[in-house]
């Protein structure tokens, strides 16, 4: 691909997210506020989570590029906020991990990024995602799910609870008050090696596009209130 006029490719590489160097074209008159936007979509980070470092300086975001001397194929570091410069406090995938779940987890980061969901690492074995129905009586609203990975993934399954209580939604396959999700494919028995996390995020919007009214361990929190919410929007409730 043929470098626009003007333009110089740099490295940038973060202690968070996809932690493999990734090379991005930038112009040296760009806004370094924008260009942190694409380093972190391009880590798989939330940007305001992380500021960009060179030669051990935090760049202000409403200068450009060029102010700070910044050359061609020069490294860049994408760090988080509350604690800048420190690469001991935070992940990198291979560390202290089977090569095996490394490997994965490596991956997987990039097929993430490269779908640009809405899925964020907070540590090689702990991702949050925020999912949302396309269509059916939860449809327009957006949950935040936890998932805990072992490090024998994807031989093992992984735990996915969503988050916040007053954010889980009133559904026969979860469980209000701890955010349990009652799913065949998160069990021991139906889990596969072949899905990935990508497969989680799928998974979760179909179970809330498809709820199994036909249970059997039923939600006795959604059972007594699934007759208040007959012909309106279930979404979510306080407990």
């Amino acid at each position: 691909m043929q470098k626009m006029k003007n333009t110089m490719d740099l490295w940038v590489k973060s202690e968070i997210g996809v932690t493999e160097p990734q090379e991005i074209e930038a112009d040296p008159t760009e806004n370094i506020g924008k260009f942190k936007e694409r380093c972190a979509a391009s880590h798989v980070v939330e940007n305001e989570d992380v500021v960009l470092m060179h030669n051990d300086e935090v760049l202000k975001e409403d200068r450009r590029l060029k102010d700070y001397g910044i050359k061609e194929n020069e490294t860049l570091k994408l760090v988080p906020k509350h604690a800048p410069g420190s690469s001991n406090a935070f992940f990198s995938v291979g560390g202290d991990f089977p090569h095996s779940f490394s490997q994965r987890i490596s991956r997987e980061s990039t097929m993430i990024m490269n779908r640009r969901l809405p899925i964020k690492s907070l540590n090689p074995t702990t991702w949050i995602m925020w999912v949302e129905a396309r269509k059916g009586p939860w449809k327009g609203k957006r949950y935040k799910v936890l998932i805990e990975l072992d490090d024998r993934y994807p031989f093992v399954s992984p735990k996915v609870t969503f988050l916040s209580k007053e954010m889980t939604p009133v559904h026969p396959n979860i469980f209000c008050r701890t955010g349990y999700i009652c799913f065949y494919m998160f069990k021991s028995e139906g889990w596969r090696p072949d899905f990935t996390l990508i497969s989680c995020y799928y998974g979760i919007i179909w179970l809330l596009e498809n709820p199994n009214f036909e249970d059997n361990r039923p939600n006795v929190i959604f059972s007594r209130f699934w007759e208040n919410l007959k012909g309106n929007r279930p979404t979510s409730r306080r407990f």
